[in-house]
């Protein structure tokens, strides 16, 4: 609530003047109407204040309503100053809202019995009392029955039956707040119509029936004239039909039917109707329902009521026109808890348990269907009700339905419940119209996991498909947070998680596009061999989803899932359904330094544009600039760096010039490298490139060491001829399948394979003191660590063959830490903690580039 003080616009009123108190917001309210709504305890004097400062307080808003309407509906603690303020002031009293009322009714409606001086004073006030609209509909049937204002509203003339469009007076809306005595009595002094109809047929006491009734309200109200009902609609016991008014539709229940509905059936209620009135109790409406029925309908009916009916001998097994016997009416209740000892009032008094309705089912299916029962009561009706001959595989409605399925919809459905109907026959492999199971329904709406282990022990046929083409595993998995399913899927073959349904998903698009995936169930799909990237309809992968749907769980972030995915080959490039990535959806969902990162180091690429021309840069800079603007910068110099390694070391290691055993035109270069790229001895290597300028050598170096290919932009066409010339003179004689084998990475991780060619030995002691080696090409370690470049330039002895390590890292760590000089990639697969807590030292130690720290605290 604001607190807007009367000192504080003073001085905002004298520092800007100009302020325009007449300005409207969206909504056409004034400074007045906000007011009002935004501070429902303001003072007079800030009242008062805006007023003489200028505002109208007779404008209206969007709804038609005036400062004073809002004023008397939003603010409780109404003083007389602050009403006589407005009528100074020459308020319009007589305006009427959009919504039917005068400020006068807006003040009823809200203070009512509270502040009910403050109604008389407003009302004393009003020079046209008749114009403020004492009589207005909508206030009479707000009014909730307060004795005291409807007292004071009659003393101005209220007229109790006075119709809206509906036909409703207030006398009808009176009756339906349940009434006192008092209250009646009044309405009726002022000459309130008990048996006016309103638009659903009713009379007010019909409304006085259904409500709370008392014997001395009823009496009073047949002394009065009360129309009953009794010789217009009903039936009679022979089933005669009496004179009717209009269609069935519109019939009328009689007192009896009604009394039988009410809050509170009392067995003096009938008492009185069938004694006092020589009212008939089996008496029938128009839908062939007598009070008995009703009586079961009514969520408040005691044992003692209907077991008084019962005893009257009123008919329990007639049948209505849709809905079966009173046991059928009493089990159909949905929102109310069945009585054990009801029931069996019932089944012993011989009612018709095997009757059906309109839609075929008989009480056992109704008590199915509307309530999650109790193996007693299960256990009653099947083996003393229906003595074991009752067929749980009966389907009865237009759903094929069986009992089953009916039980298996419940989300608290027991294993005791479960393993009775099985054992009693019922076929957990039966399909109902969609072609749903019951184990379907189990795994979409009780997916507990003792459940669904009883389940499968009952053998389920886990490749039925409903309609949509899903399996029992494809709904299961379809909302899963709450459960780790993963110990039970072990159990099953891979080749039921396979199946696709019709929009070609598996179980594991399923669980990556849905709720929130456990990453442990998402590993065993990866190991299992379940493909990361198989495309669904939509084009979209298991990866695609998880990345759109995952990654806007923030709070639920881990790297350590996406680690998972890319592991067993998931593709953060490939195109999915609007030409975007996986790596688009990162961008979008979640930008997270970290995962981008990875993402980048990994080889995602931020360059792809989608089908609205957007890159995945473009994305993440748009979600930072909604949600983390200071995060704007970091990620700019993300998406800027080059997390290629190799490539910047080679670069760096050409620039240097160090270590260089080979000379070209007067170009110094390392000739292992060349031989690498090129595929061709140093000697044949420097007969090609005699033929050639001295900046067609440095264009094609820049590609040897870091894969920059020139184009025509960059250089002119005779060099860039040349360039093409000298690559297909070395490569004519070898066959070349795919354009990557030309690319540095490519060389690199097919020379870390060729023992043969390493020049270099470093010599480690593991735990036992035991000596072993691991080879290596002496330029990997010189191009790519500071360390190692230090240690041969002071040692400068070209024929090194051995070195030793004092590092202490042990033989595992140097092996995978080796393995990334060639190519840039951790086998994570042998990463253990302990190889993580060293490898996180690597770095530093050996003093490799910056950016590749990142990779190895991964």
């Amino acid at each position: 609530m604001l607190d807007l003080k009367v000192d504080f616009l003073k001085i905002l009123f004298k520092h800007f003047p100009q302020i325009d108190l007449s300005v409207k917001n969206t909504t056409q309210n004034n400074f007045l109407h906000c007011i009002f709504e935004i501070n429902n305890n303001p003072t007079y004097e800030l009242i008062k204040f805006l007023i003489d400062k200028g505002v109208n307080i007779n404008e209206e808003n969007n709804d038609s309503s005036t400062p004073l309407h809002e004023f008397c509906h939003y603010c409780p603690n109404i003083t007389k100053e602050s009403i006589k303020l407005f009528f100074d002031h020459s308020i319009n009293t007589n305006h009427i809202s959009r919504f039917g009322y005068t400020p006068f009714h807006s003040l009823c409606i809200k203070q009512q019995e509270t502040n009910f001086e403050i109604i008389e004073y407003f009302y004393s006030l009003t020079e046209n009392k008749k114009k403020i609209g004492i009589n207005n509909f909508k206030l009479l049937c707000s009014i909730q029955a307060k004795p005291k204002l409807i007292t004071y509203c009659f003393a101005l003339g209220t007229d109790p039956n006075l119709n809206n469009y509906e036909r409703n007076t207030p006398f009808h809306n009176l009756c339906r707040q349940s009434p006192t005595f008092e209250m009646i009595k009044l309405s009726i002094e002022k000459g309130a119509n008990l048996n006016s109809l309103d638009k659903s047929k009713k009379t007010p006491f019909d409304y006085i029936c259904s409500g709370k009734p008392t014997i001395e309200i009823l009496k009073f109200c047949i002394s009065k004239g009360a129309d009953l009902n009794i010789d217009k609609l009903a039936k009679s016991k022979s089933g005669k039909s009496y004179k009717k008014i209009r269609n069935n539709r519109n019939q009328r229940n009689t007192i009896i039917h009604n009394i039988s509905r009410c809050s509170k059936p009392k067995i003096e209620l009938f008492d009185y109707l069938s004694q006092d009135l020589k009212l008939d109790l089996k008496i029938q409406n128009f839908q062939n329902e007598n009070c008995f029925h009703l009586l079961c309908k009514n969520q408040n009916a005691t044992i003692e009521v209907i077991n008084y009916c019962i005893k009257k001998n009123i008919d329990i097994n007639t049948k209505t026109s849709h809905s079966g016997n009173a046991l059928h009416y009493y089990l159909a209740r949905r929102d109310s808890q069945y009585d054990f000892e009801i029931i069996k009032l019932m089944i012993n008094s011989n009612i018709d348990h095997q009757m059906t309705n309109c839609q075929g089912e008989n009480s056992f299916h109704l008590l199915i269907k509307y309530h999650n029962p109790s193996l007693e009561i299960i256990d009653y009706f099947f083996n003393n009700v229906f003595k074991a001959t009752f067929d749980l595989n009966e389907t009865f409605n237009e759903d094929d339905f069986s009992s089953f399925h009916q039980l298996c919809r419940y989300k608290n459905t027991t294993i005791e419940l479960l393993d009775f109907f099985i054992q009693n026959g019922a076929n957990i492999n039966q399909q109902d119209k969609i072609l749903n199971t019951p184990f379907h329904y189990i795994c979409n709406i009780n997916p507990c996991l003792e459940v669904l282990q009883f389940c499968l022990q009952n053998d389920p046929d886990l490749s039925l498909q409903n309609k949509d083409g899903d399996t029992a595993l494809h709904l299961l998995v379809r909302m899963n947070e709450k459960f780790d399913y993963t110990d039970l899927f072990v159990k099953i073959e891979i080749k039921y998680f396979s199946i696709t349904n019709n929009y070609i998903r598996n179980v594991f698009h399923n669980l990556c596009r849905n709720g929130d995936p456990h990453s442990r169930t998402i590993e065993y799909f990866l190991k299992a061999g379940l493909n990361p990237n198989d495309l669904d309809h939509f084009k979209c992968s298991p990866f695609g989803y998880f990345c759109n749907k995952y990654s806007n769980k923030t709070k639920n972030f881990n790297l350590n899932t996406y680690k998972l995915f890319f592991k067993n080959g998931a593709d953060f490039n490939q195109k999915l359904s609007y030409g975007e990535t996986p790596f688009h959806a990162i961008c979008q969902f979640t930008p997270d330094v970290n995962l981008i990162k990875y993402c980048l180091i990994k080889g995602a690429d931020k360059s792809i544009r989608g089908q609205f021309y957007e890159t995945p840069k473009a994305k993440c800079l748009r979600k930072c600039r909604k949600k983390y603007p200071e995060r704007i910068p970091l990620f700019k110099e993300i998406f800027n760096t080059n997390f290629n390694c190799l490539e910047i070391d080679f670069k760096h290691y050409f620039e240097k010039k160090e270590f260089t055993d080979f000379e070209i035109k007067g170009i110094k270069v390392h000739a292992k490298i060349l031989e690498i790229r090129l595929k061709k001895k140093r000697n044949q290597i420097k007969e090609i490139l005699e033929n050639y300028s001295s900046e067609v050598i440095n264009i094609l170096l820049k590609w040897v060491y870091y894969d920059e290919v020139p184009s025509k932009e960059t250089i002119s066409l005779k060099n860039l001829k040349d360039f093409n010339q000298i690559i297909q003179t070395c490569f004519h004689d070898i066959e070349i399948e795919n354009p990557k084998e030309l690319t540095l990475k490519y060389s690199m991780k097919k020379l870390f394979y060729d023992e043969n060619s390493k020049d270099l030995s470093i010599i480690i002691k593991d735990q036992e003191k035991q000596k072993k080696e691991l080879k290596v090409h002496k330029f990997i370690l010189q191009c790519r660590s500071q360390l190692f470049r230090k240690m041969f330039l002071s040692i400068n002895n070209p024929n090194l063959t051995k070195i030793k390590d004092y590092s202490g890292k042990s033989y595992e760590s140097l092996e995978i830490f080796i393995r990334y000089l060639y190519t840039e990639k951790i086998n994570e697969k042998k990463v253990t903690n302990e190889i993580q807590e060293e490898l996180n030292d690597v770095v530093e130690y050996f003093q490799l580039n910056p950016n590749c720290s990142f990779i190895f605290l991964l």
